[in-house]
């Protein structure tokens, strides 16, 4: 998948602001990672600013940083590819 690692590198950057924890490991659960109802709400609305669409229950959804990669990349490609894209002018 095309921007695979950079996807992966923007949500561990979201959920370390939404968590106030540095050391996210990417393959570990949501749950287990101390998320609350006011951190997935900062790192939803974070999420919004490149994809307006996303749903609040994307942790429903999804539940680690994989699953989270793959269902963004298969919903929502455009808008992160011209995310990325501007990011690399």
């Amino acid at each position: 998948m095309k921007y695979e690692t950079e996807i992966q590198e923007l949500i561990k950057s979201y959920l370390i602001e939404a968590i106030e924890d540095e050391s996210v490991d990417l393959a570990q659960d949501f749950a287990l990672m101390g998320l609350d109802s006011m951190s997935v709400f900062n790192f939803t609305t974070q999420l919004k600013l490149i994809i307006p669409s996303i749903p609040l229950t994307i942790f429903l959804e999804c539940k680690n940083v994989p699953e989270l990669t793959s269902y963004l990349w298969d919903n929502h490609q455009e808008e992160l590819t011209q995310f990325f894209q501007s990011r690399e002018l």
